[in-house]
């Protein structure tokens, strides 16, 4: 199904920047459709669906590793470091620093990514994300 694969397409290609139009286009979809059908399945169109995955990275990010949060934005497709904080206070009422302060000591030695063969944490949160267990 249609919502399925726009689902699946951002999965694969958060990191990227990725517009609605280039998301209808790889859907075949129109962009008031594929905003219908997601607000029926999601209650929340196709770029919130698309933040709430980039921020969930950027949070397992935060919590297991110790890079910038300029390199965390960049790394989920987010080129504007300022854009990433404000973007991340609107969905999670608090900023970076405060969630890396206040959950990262609950997770140390507890990390569910291990690094990479680069060893960069990203490279097992991408396989996550990119294959969900649900």
């Amino acid at each position: 199904p249609l919502v399925t694969q726009a689902v699946r397409y951002m999965r694969l290609y958060f990191n990227n920047k990725i517009t609605l139009s280039e998301l209808c286009r790889h859907c075949n979809s129109s962009p008031q459709h594929l905003i219908r059908l997601f607000k029926s399945e999601f209650k929340q169109t196709p770029i919130e669906f698309l933040t709430n995955i980039r921020l969930g990275v950027a949070k397992e990010m935060m919590l297991h590793s110790n890079l910038a949060f300029k390199e965390i934005a960049g790394e989920v497709g987010i080129d504007n470091p300022l854009y990433f904080s404000r973007i991340f206070k609107q969905y999670e009422g608090i900023s970076p620093r405060e969630y890396r302060n206040r959950y990262q000591k609950q997770w140390k030695g507890q990390a569910c990514f291990s690094p990479g063969p680069d060893n960069r944490i990203i490279v097992n949160i991408l396989l996550f994300w990119q294959n969900p267990t649900s």
